[in-house]
């Protein structure tokens, strides 16, 4: 269930956002965000996964390929 908004959905990074793979929203694509994948790997989906980074309702490859694409990126934070 999403944080906001009662639905599996409303946790996950919206679309276009630059770093799909920061799972947990921590503004960096690390070893938290590849728990969440490995936790997910190949689970039938039947609700929204954090994991599904693909949004192709599959915790598979492309979603690993993804995280890896983004692997260590951070957001910067905005200047005051």
């Amino acid at each position: 269930m999403g944080a906001y908004g009662g639905t599996a959905e409303a946790s996950l990074a919206p679309r276009g956002c630059v770093l799909r793979a920061d799972v947990d929203n921590d503004g960096f694509v690390g070893w938290p965000d590849l728990a969440w994948l490995a936790g997910d790997w190949l689970m039938e989906i039947d609700e929204k996964r954090h994991s599904d980074l693909s949004r192709d309702e599959a915790v598979d490859g492309d979603d690993f390929a993804l995280l890896a694409q983004q692997w260590r990126h951070r957001i910067r934070a905005a200047q005051p």
